[in-house]
């Protein structure tokens, strides 16, 4: 049955996945995810533009206006550094997650992680 048919009948939406060994579509039926209903938590990282090597961590929950008080230089530790730009941000559904994440990620090895893995 055709998606738009199953939606109108208040059913799910079908979605086609491509088997990995067989390369053939096989429907899934499962909602589609709802956005906008629940507060996201940003944690990013940010790098200087105008000096060399120079990152910044940070968390937020409006990823957007952030990064424009970074380059307007709301922010003291950043406000010498501009302009930034945003490297790498990832997005959690809860404030403890993403506030664990940002700490580990200012930690040593967390610094080594991101280096490698995020940057």
């Amino acid at each position: 049955m055709p998606c738009e048919a199953l939606a109108k009948q208040g059913r799910p939406r079908s979605i086609l996945i491509t088997h990995a060994l067989h390369g053939i579509l096989i429907p899934h039926a499962f909602p589609l995810p709802t956005f906008n209903s629940a507060p996201m938590y940003y944690v990013y990282l940010v790098e200087s533009l105008s000096t060399v090597g120079e990152r910044y961590v940070g968390f937020t929950e409006d990823l957007k206006q952030r990064i424009a008080d970074h380059n307007t230089g709301k922010n003291p530790s950043t406000a010498k550094h501009r302009p930034w730009k945003l490297n790498t941000y990832l997005a959690f559904s809860t404030k403890a997650q993403a506030m664990g994440f940002e700490r580990y990620l200012k930690s040593g090895s967390g610094h080594a992680f991101a280096r490698k893995r995020l940057l």
